[in-house]
């Protein structure tokens, strides 16, 4: 589908989306463990559900389909994480950045 066939109607969107910030957020932090993270997570999932908002069937299970593109999003962030380099060496160099 074309992009602009696929104008999203903002206010429908935070109509259905925008009450389920809480548990989002709430699912997030117990995914990431860090208040910080669980926004990013979050903000992201509402990035991604309001591009694909087209893709969703039944408004009753807007709830459903938002939990699923945030796990997928901390599945994929995850495993971004773990192909990244650790900065400290152990040398002991950052620990004197921050004293």
């Amino acid at each position: 589908m074309d992009a602009k066939f696929r104008r999203v109607d903002r206010d429908r969107f935070k109509q259905l989306a925008f009450p389920h910030l809480e548990f989002l957020y709430n699912i997030a932090l117990k995914y990431t463990g860090r208040p910080y993270d669980a926004e990013d997570i979050v903000q992201e999932t509402l990035y991604t559900a309001f591009r694909k908002f087209y893709q969703l069937r039944d408004d009753n299970k807007c709830r459903q389909w938002l939990f699923s593109i945030l796990r997928t999003t901390f599945l994929r962030e995850r495993q971004l994480f773990k192909k990244r380099p650790f900065l400290d060496d152990g040398s002991g160099y950052l620990k004197h950045i921050t004293n």
